[in-house]
């Protein structure tokens, strides 16, 4: 794992880019995220679900080799950029009937709480199992 915080390190500027841009492109197209998860039968659509949680298992280990210990950044970049993304979706949709549809509270929080929360706990994990070892 240390080689790749060392790669991250060496290439922060490009890393910041794609990490912050994917959490903002998919705040804008994979919301609702509720309404993605579950398919059109009703039923919950595994596949779906395993890209994305692997995908921002990714985005918590750059994160990881971009910021040490600073677990509230991590949440509050992962909001903001995640909030933004929801108002380029919103902008994109203007005046259409699928904002009064997607865009309602419970939808609007879950999107806004369930991913943050995953990247962060994610993150945090990775930092508390993630020690420099102590040389003797």
């Amino acid at each position: 794992m240390e080689q790749l915080f060392n790669v991250i390190q060496k290439r922060k500027k490009l890393f910041w880019f794609i990490t912050l841009f994917y959490i903002l492109f998919n705040g804008c197209f994979i919301f609702p995220f509720n309404k993605a998860v579950i398919d059109t039968s009703g039923s919950l659509d595994f596949t779906f679900l395993t890209s994305v949680i692997a995908v921002y298992t990714v985005i918590a280990f750059i994160f990881g080799g971009l910021l040490i210990k600073k677990v509230i950044t991590v949440f509050l970049l992962s909001l903001i950029f995640n909030a933004i993304g929801m108002v380029f979706r919103y902008v994109l949709e203007f005046g259409e009937v699928s904002n009064t549809v997607n865009f309602t509270m419970s939808n609007i929080l879950i999107s806004l709480l369930a991913i943050p929360l995953f990247i962060t706990i994610v993150y945090f994990i990775i930092n508390k199992y993630n020690q420099p070892k102590k040389s003797l």
